[in-house]
């Protein structure tokens, strides 16, 4: 019940963002506002429906291997145990999604925006420097 109604919070959560959205984009096309909302709802969204499904996965889990044995105290570690894994395997991939999404956060919300004379890019591209490194990885090899 609880899962029902943080979901139908979000659900208008966004969709009161969209008509915002909306409302503004003319005003706000300067600093490409789509992008930022996008990159900041996938976060928020990613996370949330991918913790759910997890915690729907393995309580369906639980819930089989439950039919299968019926004493009190093996129940109550596979519960304690259940919740450690999801929350472990949401936790793991969140940390892996975030080197994803700080690179998009590093694209869609350049600090140049803020200064005099800023003309708006399509997408800036990230500064990793392969040439260097692939050079300085040459150099350490010859």
């Amino acid at each position: 019940f609880v899962m029902m109604v943080q979901n139908i919070s979000v659900f208008l959560a966004f969709g009161g963002l969209l008509k915002f959205y909306h409302a503004v984009r003319d005003d706000l096309a300067w600093c490409q506002p789509f992008a930022k909302f996008l990159t900041i709802k996938g976060v928020v969204f990613m996370t949330f429906w991918q913790g759910l499904v997890i915690n729907v996965i393995f309580h369906a889990n639980e819930n089989n291997s439950d039919n299968e044995s019926d004493d009190d105290a093996t129940m109550s570690d596979s519960t304690s145990s259940t919740f450690t894994s999801a929350s472990s395997i949401q936790n793991i991939l969140i940390c892996m999604e975030m080197l994803f999404f700080s690179v998009a956060h590093w694209c869609v919300f350049p600090a140049e925006e803020w200064e005099d004379g800023y003309k708006a890019r399509v997408m800036s591209s990230p500064g990793f420097g392969f040439q260097d490194f692939a050079s300085d990885v040459n150099l350490i090899i010859d």
